[in-house]
């Protein structure tokens, strides 16, 4: 289970939402969530353990595999992988992505600073 406090994702990724509304605070991705079926989420938890992102299996509200920022360099990594799931390269896969405002980030983020955002809302 992701508990407590986690130190600021490092390198920052910036994420940009493809959205009308008026520009908001600068977000940095901290991780995501893949749900599908277990083959495909076999696929890319296996991939998330070879590139030694911290992750985690649950079944409370349907299959799924979260995929967080834990140490410095995990961000460049979790970004690359989400990108390559948003591709299909895992199967069909459905993701969010958790990101959090950058000024809220400088000092570490709390699992309640996180926005839980549709993978499709970001610019790419």
């Amino acid at each position: 289970m992701i508990v407590g406090d986690f130190p600021p994702p490092t390198p920052e990724i910036l994420i940009e939402l493809a959205s009308t509304d008026a520009p908001a605070a600068p977000k940095v991705l901290f991780g995501f969530v893949a749900e599908g079926d277990l083959v495909d989420l076999d696929r890319i938890s296996k991939e998330a353990e070879k590139m030694k992102v911290s992750t985690e299996r649950s079944s409370y509200h349907g299959n799924d595999v979260r995929v967080w920022s834990s140490k410095p360099g995990d961000s460049l990594r979790i970004d690359a992988l989400w990108r390559r799931a948003a591709r299909g390269e895992f199967g069909k896969l459905n993701l969010r992505l958790w990101i959090v405002d950058r000024a809220a980030a400088k000092d570490g983020i709390s699992l309640d600073e996180l926005e839980d955002v549709n993978a499709t809302k970001v610019r790419q």
